[in-house]
């Protein structure tokens, strides 16, 4: 399906999550870059200890994605392909306002109590409630706790909401998951139409679909793979040109001369604010800057550090840290800064002795901070040894040469900041996305931001926040005319023209309609011209 939607015009990303490791999806072409060329580790995608089946999720132009699903339904049978459903559950907030309002109370009583609970989605009341004897718990809150020990009231709404958390609230559609089975869904999973009557979807969810060994492919809607198609339709339009974006030069200046001037507003990925601030700073001039951008600029490596001290080591203000010559090559490209889960794979094969396999339960159990599972449960590894992860990690090193000194030494900085590192592969093809579309805009701006501005139709904050940004970077937007504009933002010599249906109150039906009159009978003369040709449902006041 991924081929066909590239052979009818459907924008696809060039690779997400780890499958871009997997050289055989690049051959076929899946994605867009090769794995080899770039780094990236097929055991992180794959791997004989691996249990469940892999992940390969792709991006789609997000207002073609739906094209996709039907595509594959038609393929393998509507009957053996199912939207996926997902069930909202009553969080701990919700809770306590629902059984405030079931007893009876004032509101302004759970209101009180629902404030004393931290925002995180995952807060549980049990938390709040109790402080626990020596974990830590940031989500207690001792006024919480007085108030359900000394207030009557209180302790009844909480014991209700305690009852009643986690309790499923209702249904939806999940935004990208589609189940595709070997015979019609209903021999494996039950199925109903969802609540709008539109769609047939599974009455298990993803996770459940998944450990019944069914195949759960997600088709991801991305806002940004809609404005590249419709960027390079701006630009065939007004220079008659055809650009593939896959190959587009990643060493050409203007991208990074774009990054280091701060011209990033509708750039994936690096348009906030603070990244645009570190993107200065950093001043790269290699497609491997971006990719580690990527991956560091997330709230844990920045709250560790590690983007200041990368951008530092980058910029020859910091040595960059070289545990042993023989590893050089794996932290080479980071600057001795474990950016990548790869990375630690690599150093426990290289250094440790771990098979690929191996390796990839050393970066799961890093990722997920399993302390214990690493220092103290003793596992049985493929070299006949039976110890825990931190034994076989230091005696495998010395087994090879390797000082424990130094092993040790790595270990600590592995618990300490490779619980932090991103996916390489993951990261590699978003900063393709990154490349893809600063290039476009550095080239053609007009004809980008016009495409970004379309994407934005109805949402009045988001256009006037880009109107902004273009007249900031020096593009001119012209003001709608009723004989120029067109339904979208349309790119001229001179700038973007603003689009009828970016205008609030004039919708797409409405921007259609004027522009066939105009077309059929000639420009408007003037306002009274405009109400006599238009029909009096759509030449509102508002219009």
């Amino acid at each position: 399906y991924v081929r066909w939607a590239k052979q009818n015009g459907i924008g696809v990303g060039p690779g997400r999550g780890s499958a871009a490791g997997a050289i055989v999806a690049y051959a076929m072409d899946i994605t867009t870059f090769d794995p080899l060329e770039n780094g990236l580790m097929f055991e992180r995608f794959l791997s004989p200890q691996r249990s469940e089946m892999p992940d390969i999720d792709m991006d789609f132009d997000d207002e073609r994605r739906l094209e996709v699903v039907e595509h594959v339904r038609q393929l393998y049978g509507p009957e053996r392909v199912s939207h996926v459903i997902t069930y909202s559950t009553i969080k701990a907030k919700q809770a306590i306002n629902d059984a405030c309002r079931v007893l009876d109370y004032p509101v302004y009583q759970g209101q009180r109590l629902s404030k004393m609970i931290s925002n995180d989605p995952k807060a549980q009341l049990s938390k709040v409630l109790h402080k626990g004897d020596g974990e830590k718990n940031d989500l207690y809150n001792p006024d919480f706790e007085e108030a359900y020990n000394t207030e009557e009231a209180s302790r009844e709404i909480i014991d209700a909401a305690l009852a009643i958390e986690g309790l499923h609230r209702g249904e939806g559609v999940h935004a990208c998951a589609v189940l595709i089975a070997p015979t019609p869904v209903n021999d494996h999973v039950p199925t109903k139409m969802d609540t709008k009557g539109e769609v047939e979807i599974t009455q298990f969810e993803g996770h459940s679909v998944a450990d019944m060994g069914l195949l759960k492919m997600d088709f991801l809607g991305l806002r940004t793979l809609t404005v590249i198609s419709r960027a390079l339709k701006n630009i065939k339009a007004n220079f008659d040109v055809d650009i593939n974006v896959d190959e587009i030069p990643f060493e050409d200046p203007e991208i990074y001369r774009l990054m280091r001037e701060g011209r990033t507003s509708g750039v994936f990925q690096i348009e906030s604010a603070g990244m645009t601030a570190t993107i200065k700073g950093m001043r790269p001039t290699e497609f491997k800057h971006i990719v580690a951008l990527i991956a560091l600029y997330r709230p844990g490596p920045l709250g560790a550090g590690m983007v200041s001290s990368y951008i530092d080591r980058m910029n020859g203000r910091e040595e960059p840290v070289d545990y042993d010559p023989r590893l050089h090559d794996i932290l080479a490209e980071t600057y001795g800064t474990m950016v990548y889960q790869e990375q630690v794979m690599q150093i426990s094969m290289k250094m440790s002795g771990f098979t690929a396999g191996e390796s990839d339960k050393v970066r799961k159990a890093v990722a997920k901070k399993k302390i214990k599972l690493m220092q103290e449960v003793i596992q049985h590894w493929d070299d006949g040894a039976d110890e825990t992860m931190e034994q076989h990690w230091k005696e495998g090193a010395v087994r090879n040469g390797f000082k424990r000194e130094t092993a040790e030494i790595i270990w600590e900085d592995v618990l300490k900041f490779a619980s932090y590192a991103f996916n390489k592969s993951h990261s590699a093809g978003y900063a393709i996305l990154v490349m893809q579309t600063a290039w476009l805009k550095a080239h053609y701006p007009h004809e980008y931001m016009a495409a970004v501005l379309t994407s934005f139709m109805g949402k009045t904050d988001k256009i006037v926040h880009y109107v902004s940004a273009c007249r900031q970077e020096g593009i001119k937007v012209s003001q709608p005319d009723i004989n120029e504009s067109g339904r979208d933002f349309t790119a001229t010599k001179e700038g973007i023209r603003f689009g009828f249906a970016g205008i609030r109150g004039v919708g797409a039906g409405v921007a259609e309609a004027i522009m066939a009159e105009r077309q059929k009978k000639g420009p408007f003369s003037n306002l009274r011209d405009f109400i006599d040709r238009m029909d009096a449902s759509q030449a509102k006041r508002n219009v």
